[in-house]
């Protein structure tokens, strides 16, 4: 059995999904800090606030 050439018809390898999945992840790290640190501060701010 042979290996056919690599041309620019052959189907992706699987690498992109991989990369895709890490930026998804961080993104998700990204957002997830933020809002962590958002509510921390809110909560801050909600100790000496008279609303």
């Amino acid at each position: 059995m042979t290996v056919p050439p690599r041309t620019e018809e052959a189907p992706m390898d699987y690498g992109w999904m991989t990369h895709l999945i890490f930026w998804i992840i961080g993104a998700m790290a990204v957002v997830g800090g933020i809002g962590a640190i958002g509510a921390m501060w809110s909560m801050g701010r909600s100790g000496y606030r008279k609303d």
